[in-house]
C-alpha cells in the first residue's frame, strides 16, 4: 500500500510538473517585450534562457542567431527538464560568428577593419592557443574566417596570404583588429563573410546545471581554446560546465577552433559523485571540423551514452595539437557508452604527437566501445592508456589503414570485432600511477601502475594485420579468431582460432555524406571456428579493480547480439561483429549516423542529410534505445546498419534488454523523459537501397507528427 501510495505521488507531481510546464517560442520576426507564445514569440534566445523554469521548452525558429545560449537555471528532474529545440522542419543556426561587411581591394588581398569593441572583452584574434599537453602549434590564434561558410586558414604573415588561396592573416591594434583575406578569385562583398567573435555557443556561466535538452540545432563558429583535461573550465563550442544529464541530439555541430562538446572539469566544481555529474546523453549529431577533438570530457563524462553520431574532419587545419587529439577523447570515464558512431578523417601530421580515432585516457573503468565504425584515420584508430579495466570493445569495424591499437592499460576485452590492417601494440608496462574505483562509483579504491593483463582477444575477424605482435601477459587469452590475407596469430595462444592466409576478403569501404558502406567476403570460417557466448563470468573480473563486464547498473553483459542488434547463437555464435554471413559472397552492409544537415545558414555550402534507423537492444549491445527530451523533435534516432547479402533478406531481429529498465537501454543513468524505444534495425539487402532513404523520410514525418500530437495531449 505505501508503494501504491508513493507511486501515485510521483505520478500526480509529474502530471502537476507538465501541467504548469509553458512551451515558449523565439522567432527572427518576434520580440522580447512579446509574451513569448507562438502568436507573439520573443526575438532572441537570450530572453528565454532569462525565463525558462523547469518543465519549460523554448522552440527556436528558422534563422540564425548569433548570441550564446546561456541558461539561467537547469531543469530539477526527468520529468521537469528544460528543452532547447529546433522548430520541426525548421533550420536554426546557432552561431559565435558575426557577420563583417566593407570589405575593400588591398593588392591581391581583401581587408576589413574592425573595431576591438565588437569583440568585447575576449579577441580571439589576439589570443594564441595555449594549455598543457600541446605540443605544436601555439603560435596560431582562436580566430576564425569563413566565406559562405567554409573556414578558410590562418597564415602567420601577411606575405602567406597574399600567395594562398582560401587564407587570413590578422593584426590587432589599440582600438581595431584588421583581417586581410585571400577569396581567389571570389569578390567578398555581396557574400556571406563571418568571423569567430564568442568562445562559446551553448554554454551555462553557472557550474553544475542538470537536466538540458539541446535539440535540432546547427552549432556554429565558436573561438574555443586548447582543452586539455586539467583545464578548469574545460572548453568546448556547447560545454556543460559541470552539468548533470543533458540530452544533447540531432545537431549539426561543426567548426569549433579546438573542441565541439566538452564536459569536463569546471572552475567551481564541486561533487565529483558519479550521480552528480555527467551522466549526459550525445545522440545522433553530426561533428566536424574540430580543430581537437569532436567531443572532450574529464571527470564530467561519467556514465554518459555517445550513440549515434558521426564525427569528421578533426584537425582539418593540421595547425596544433598534442596529446589531446581525438575524434572522442575522455579521461576518467567511468561507465561511459561509446556506441554505434561513425568515426573517420581524423587528421595527424605525423610529427610525434597522437590523433586517435577513440582515446580512453587515464583510469577509466567500466566503459564499453561498442558498434563503432573507424576508419580514413591518419593515426592511430584507438588508444587505450593507464586504465585499469575492465574495458570492452565488441562488435565494432576497425579499418586501420596499417596505423594501430595502442593498448597501454589492463582488462581490455576485444571481441566480435572486425580489424582491417589494423595492428596492436600492446605496452606492457608503465610506471606512472592511475587511480581506480570502487565498481560503478568514483570512489577512489587505490591507484597502481601499469602491468599488462587480463586483456582478452575473443571471436575476432582479422585481414591483413592480425595480433601475433602481442606478448603473452598473465591473464590474457587470445582464441576462437579468423584470420585472413596474411593476418598472423599469437604463438602463445589461438589453439582453436582459423588462419587461412591465402583468403582475400576483399575488403572494401565507400563514404557517402554521412553514411558508409561496407562490402566483404568471407569463407565457412567465421562460422567453423566454434566460438563461444562471451558473457561476464567467461571473461572474469579484472585483478586490479574487481568488476566484470557490467551495465552502470551493475547488470552483467552478455555479447548476445551483433553489431545490427541480430540475436547470436547462443551455442556458437558467429566470428566478428556480424551473425549472418554469406560464404563465397559479397556481403554489403551500409552504415549511417548523424543528425541531418543541410546548410551553412544564409548561404553556404549545402551538405549531405542523414537521418539513421535506430537499432535494436539486447544485453549484449547497448545500441538499441536512444532516450529522449520527451517532447523533442527531429528525426529518428540512431545509427543504422542496413545489410544484405545474395541471400534473401532477414526480416527485424528479436531483442532482448538487460540494461537497467529505467535507463535508456545501454547502462546509462539519464532517465529519459518518454520511452523512445524503437524496434531492432532491419538487415536489408542491397536492392532495398535506393528505398531506404524514402523509408526514412516517411518514417522520421510520422515519429514527429506522433511527438507532436504526443505533446499536446499533455
Amino acid at each position: 500500500m505505501r508503494l501504491l501510495q508513493q507511486t501515485v505521488g510521483v505520478a500526480i507531481l509529474s502530471l502537476a510538473s507538465r501541467a504548469l510546464a509553458a512551451d515558449y517560442h523565439v522567432s527572427k520576426s518576434g520580440s522580447d517585450a512579446a509574451p513569448g507564445t507562438s502568436a507573439q514569440p520573443w526575438l532572441t534566445i537570450s530572453k528565454a534562457t532569462s525565463e525558462l523554469k523547469p518543465g519549460d521548452t523554448c522552440t527556436v525558429h528558422a534563422g540564425t542567431y548569433r548570441e550564446r545560449l546561456d541558461p539561467a537555471r537547469g531543469g530539477s528532474s526527468e520529468a521537469a527538464r528544460i528543452v532547447y529545440r529546433a522548430a520541426p522542419g525548421e533550420q536554426v543556426y546557432l552561431k559565435g560568428s558575426e557577420q563583417i561587411d566593407g570589405w575593400t581591394s588591398d593588392g591581391s588581398l581583401w581587408k576589413a577593419v574592425v573595431a576591438n569593441s565588437q569583440f568585447g572583452d575576449f579577441n580571439p584574434y589576439s589570443t594564441k592557443i595555449s594549455g598543457s599537453y600541446l605540443t605544436y602549434g601555439g603560435d596560431y590564434h582562436l580566430g576564425e574566417v569563413y566565406l559562405e561558410g567554409e573556414p578558410f586558414s590562418e597564415v602567420l604573415d601577411k606575405g602567406g596570404a597574399g600567395t594562398t588561396p582560401k587564407t587570413w592573416y590578422a593584426e590587432v591594434g589599440a582600438d581595431s583588429t584588421t583581417i586581410w583575406m585571400n577569396s581567389g578569385n571570389v569578390d567578398p562583398t555581396g557574400h556571406l563573410v563571418e568571423i569567430n567573435v564568442r568562445k562559446y555557443v551553448i554554454a551555462p556561466s553557472k557550474t553544475g546545471l542538470a537536466y538540458l535538452t539541446f535539440d535540432g540545432f546547427n552549432v556554429l563558429h565558436g573561438a574555443t581554446n586548447w582543452a586539455p583535461p586539467d583545464a578548469r573550465p574545460q572548453e568546448g563550442m556547447i560545454m556543460s560546465n559541470w552539468g548533470l544529464k543533458w540530452v544533447i541530439e540531432r545537431n549539426h555541430i561543426a567548426d569549433s577552433k579546438s573542441v565541439c562538446i566538452a564536459s569536463g572539469l569546471a572552475a567551481n566544481d564541486g561533487n565529483d559523485g558519479i550521480d552528480q555529474v555527467g551522466n549526459h546523453l550525445i545522440l545522433d549529431n553530426t561533428i566536424q571540423r574540430c580543430g581537437q577533438a569532436g567531443i572532450a570530457g574529464s571527470h564530467g563524462m561519467s556514465a554518459s551514452t555517445i550513440k549515434g553520431n558521426l564525427i569528421e574532419d578533426i584537425n582539418p587545419q593540421k595547425h596544433f595539437g598534442g596529446y589531446e587529439s581525438a575524434g572522442i577523447k575522455i579521461h576518467t570515464a567511468i561507465d561511459v557508452v561509446i556506441a554505434d558512431n561513425i568515426i573517420r578523417k581524423v587528421h595527424s601530421p605525423n610529427n610525434g604527437a597522437s590523433h586517435a580515432g577513440i582515446w580512453l585516457d587515464w583510469q577509466s573503468q567500466g566503459s564499453r566501445i561498442s558498434g563503432n565504425l573507424l576508419y580514413d584515420l591518419e593515426q592511430s584508430v584507438l588508444e587505450l592508456e593507464m586504465d585499469h579495466g575492465p574495458t570492452l570493445i565488441d562488435n565494432n569495424i576497425f579499418v586501420g589503414g596499417g596505423h594501430d591499437i595502442w593498448d597501454v592499460s589492463e582488462s581490455s576485452v576485444f571481441v566480435h570485432n572486425l580489424f582491417v590492417d589494423t595492428s596492436y601494440t600492446v605496452q606492457s608496462a608503465d610506471s606512472r600511477s592511475a587511480n581506480f574505483f570502487n565498481p560503478h562509483t568514483s570512489q577512489t579504491a587505490g591507484a597502481q601502475t601499469h602491468t599488462s593483463a587480463d586483456d582478452h582477444f575473443l571471436n575476432n575477424i582479422y585481414i591483413g594485420t592480425g595480433p601475433s605482435g602481442i606478448s603473452e601477459a598473465p591473464g590474457f587469452i587470445c582464441d576462437y579468431n579468423v584470420a585472413y590475407k596474411g593476418a598472423s596469430l599469437t604463438s602463445w595462444g589461438d589453439s582453436h582460432s582459423i588462419s587461412k592466409p591465402t583468403f582475400d576478403p576483399n575488403f572494401k569501404i565507400t563514404s557517402q555524406d554521412t553514411s558508409a558502406t561496407v562490402t566483404f567476403k568471407t569463407d565457412s570460417a567465421p562460422r567453423d571456428v566454434g566460438c563461444l557466448l562471451v558473457t561476464r563470468d567467461s571473461i572474469g573480473l579484472s585483478a586490479v579493480t574487481k568488476q566484470g563486464i557490467e551495465n552502470h547498473d551493475g547488470s552483467p553483459i552478455t555479447i548476445d547480439s551483433d553489431i545490427l542488434g541480430v540475436m547470436r547463437s547462443s551455442s556458437h555464435p558467429t566470428a566478428g561483429p556480424f551473425e549472418t554471413l554469406t560464404a563465397g559472397s559479397d556481403n554489403t552492409f551500409m552504415v549511417s549516423a548523424g543528425a541531418s544537415v543541410t546548410g551553412s545558414g544564409s548561404g553556404g555550402p549545402a551538405m549531405g542529410a542523414s537521418g539513421g534507423s535506430p537499432m535494436g537492444t539486447s544485453g549484449g549491445s547497448p545500441m538499441g534505445t536512444s532516450g529522449g527530451s520527451g517532447g523533442s523533435a527531429g528525426s529518428s534516432p540512431g545509427s543504422s546498419l542496413a545489410g544484405g547479402n545474395s541471400t534473401s533478406p532477414a526480416g527485424p531481429p528479436s531483442t532482448s534488454n538487460t540494461a537497467a529498465g529505467t535507463n535508456d537501454g545501454s547502462g546509462c543513468g539519464c532517465q529519459v523523459a518518454g520511452d523512445r524505444r524503437h524496434p531492432a534495425g532491419w538487415l536489408l539487402p542491397l536492392p532495398l537501397f535506393a528505398l531506404w532513404p524514402a523509408l526514412r523520410r516517411r518514417r522520421k514525418r510520422a515519429l514527429s507528427a506522433a511527438r507532436a500530437s504526443w505533446r499536446t495531449a499533455l
